[in-house]
């Protein structure tokens, strides 16, 4: 575990935005109990984003340890986070990102329920360019062409331009349908939302159904509730694990 104190990090951004005044500032967080008390230090530091990463994400040349076993699912700290910035006043001071195998219209949504304004694609656009997720981009030997400088393994990149926006279009109109649903014109009505969802407990297992999921909802005057009571008739199931 890698420990920095705060100060350290604030005189880092201090520097980066001397250094260029027109920077956007993006500090990543990985998806882990105590986040948000992190990304309320981010906000006061003066960074302009904070990346919200899940345990799922992780490409290339990422050992597959790192991938497998490092943090916990976006979602949990997506909505710690959200809910540490509001109940400190400092939600308007920052933006939230989160990413983190998102790859439908359905996972935007729910991020932006749970408080995300902006959202990461990596893997899932990778695929769409042809990637096999062969997992060594660091060899210079990729198969398909799309992590490596050799040109004979470059002549195998079958991927297109089209193909990257053919999928963001259907990831846009997923996402425009779950908005007409719930009511919504904007992301930014959407954005925490958290008394539009309810937890799916029907597909947690054994240990994840142990989770008190109702403690990650917050409702707009900033106060934690617990959600004891039937939701709206408009809600999203939100799925875990």
């Amino acid at each position: 575990m890698i420990f920095i104190r705060f100060e350290d990090l604030a005189q880092l951004i201090f520097d980066l935005k001397n250094i260029n005044p027109d920077a956007r500032i993006n500090v990543k967080l990985v998806s882990e109990v105590g986040v948000g008390t992190v990304a309320t230090g981010v906000s006061k530091a003066h960074a302009d984003v904070v990346l919200i990463s899940g345990h799922d994400g992780g490409t290339g040349a990422a050992p597959i340890s790192s991938i497998k076993y490092a943090g916990l699912p976006w979602e949990l700290g997506l909505a710690e986070t959200q809910q540490t910035l509001l109940m400190n006043d400092l939600r308007g001071r920052i933006v939230v990102q989160t990413d983190g195998q998102l790859k439908t219209g359905r996972d935007v949504a729910i991020a932006t329920l749970l408080g995300a304004e902006e959202f990461g694609f990596a893997t899932a656009a990778l695929v769409v360019s042809g990637c096999i997720m062969m997992r060594k981009c660091q060899n210079n030997t990729c198969p398909v062409g799309v992590a490596t400088q050799d040109p004979e393994l470059r002549k195998n990149f079958t991927g297109k331009p089209e193909h990257v926006i053919n999928f963001f279009t259907f990831i846009a109109q997923e996402l425009r349908e779950y908005m007409a649903e719930l009511g919504f014109r904007t992301i930014d009505e959407m954005v925490g939302r958290v008394d539009l969802l309810e937890p799916n407990y029907d597909v947690l297992n054994w240990k994840s159904s142990k989770l008190i999921l109702t403690k990650y909802y917050i409702i707009q005057n900033y106060l934690v509730v617990l959600q004891d009571t039937v939701l709206q008739s408009k809600t999203m199931v939100l799925t875990l694990f």
